[in-house]
């Protein structure tokens, strides 16, 4: 990596490490300790940006939140410029690098939660231990199951009135058709919701 694009990398890794220490200053529950390595982090990637001048700013705040000894030689030692940049960097590339992970390991989370036709957002722990007929782990498998039994049903009710002749209240042959062919078109709807929802567990 050239040196000049180099600077502009660990440039805009700084700005984003400078603006992490701040959320964690503002933080209600940041620890000292956790305040000081942020800082120290956004200093160290001032460093290798070149930009000396801000790093002491940040290792100065770190070093004002340091929790111990060990913590307060370290960060005063970069402020006297003594500390081994490949640490430095090695450091920075960790950080980059835990971050990426846990960006990765989020967004599927994210998606996972969007509701979506086939993940309802239904509390069904609530309805299991309900007063319910359907008392069960997943009453989902079970409602939709029951919904194909009875589509099925009906839709052999409306065919066989059709194909015997005997229509049913005012409807006509036809018509007995149509309704016992959408109610099977609903039958298998409803099985292919129910052996989706059975392989999802």
């Amino acid at each position: 990596m050239e040196d000049r694009t180099a600077k502009r990398y660990y440039g805009d890794i700084a700005k984003k490490l400078s603006e992490k220490a701040k959320e964690v200053r503002l933080g209600k529950d940041s620890t000292q300790g956790e305040i000081a390595s942020a800082y120290e982090a956004a200093g160290d990637a001032y460093i290798l940006a070149g930009d000396k001048v801000i790093a002491r700013q940040y290792y100065s705040n770190a070093s004002r939140y340091a929790h111990d000894r060990k913590t307060e030689n370290r960060i005063d030692d970069k402020l006297k410029g003594n500390f081994d940049i490949y640490e430095v960097k090695e450091k920075i590339s960790h950080l980059t690098t835990s971050s990426l992970e846990k960006k990765a390991v989020e967004e599927p989370k994210k998606k996972k939660k969007k509701s979506s036709f086939w993940n309802m957002n239904i509390n069904w722990d609530r309805v299991a231990k309900s007063n319910s007929p359907f008392e069960t782990k997943e009453p989902r498998h079970y409602i939709f199951m029951i919904l194909s039994i009875a589509s099925l049903a009906s839709a052999l009710l409306f065919s066989a009135s059709s194909m015997t002749g005997h229509a049913i209240s005012s409807l006509t042959n036809e018509d007995s058709s149509w309704i016992g062919l959408c109610l099977f078109i609903c039958c298998l709807i409803f099985t292919f919701i129910y052996i989706k929802q059975k392989d999802r567990f």
